[in-house]
């Protein structure tokens, strides 16, 4: 039965929604300059002590982590070398589960596109990533670095099994857990302390 919906959900993506994504995404691609120079203002903004911090981190970490994935272009592998899910743990952490989401699916969403991976099984990384938004927002001080491993795990715990489900080679997932896991360590070992104590003081 799970098999069945997964495929029903699949084709109703390819057919009628990724599709429109693309035609959408060309008039964005084509105001890269607007969005520099906005992000050059919440960068002066914030000095000028006038905008929260979240106007500038969000978009910010939404940028880095879209064109996180960009390498994809020359490698038609799938490594697990992103920073969607650093930009969603700290954000959802530091700002709220609805902030979480907001990063974490507008992430994704780029990502896929510039990488030119979008295919109609990618609603399992949403799917994964919306969880970890809502459950990171849960951080309680016990430190962001722990907290942002545990968050990876349990990103590939929910998305693995459904990839096989839907037919995703077994090699593949296994590449990309074994490169996962491991980059988002380093990630949030050496990275998430000190950028999420900006975030938040």
């Amino acid at each position: 039965m799970l098999q069945t919906w997964l495929n029903k959900i699949k084709d109703w993506l390819k057919n009628n929604v990724f599709p429109e994504f693309k035609i959408a995404l060309k008039p964005l691609i084509a105001k890269k300059k607007i969005i520099i120079a906005s992000i050059i203002i919440l960068i002066f903004g914030l000095l000028l002590g006038r905008i929260n911090k979240a106007l500038l981190f969000v978009p910010l970490l939404i940028i880095l982590a879209s064109f996180s994935m960009i390498y994809n272009l020359l490698i038609r592998l799938s490594l697990g070398f992103e920073l969607i899910m650093l930009s969603t743990v700290l954000c959802s952490a530091a700002y709220g589960p609805v902030v979480g989401l907001i990063v974490g699916n507008i992430s994704l969403f780029f990502a896929e596109i510039l990488s030119s991976k979008m295919s109609y099984n990618t609603f399992i990384s949403f799917i994964g990533i919306s969880i970890v938004a809502v459950v990171g927002a849960g951080y309680s001080g016990e430190g962001i670095t722990s907290w942002g491993i545990m968050m990876t795990i349990l990103y590939d715990l929910i998305i693995i099994p459904l990839y096989l489900i839907s037919g995703s080679n077994p090699i593949s997932s296994i590449i990309y857990v074994v490169t996962h896991i491991p980059f988002n360590i380093w990630v949030f070992y050496r990275v998430a302390p000190w950028l999420f104590k900006i975030m938040t003081t």
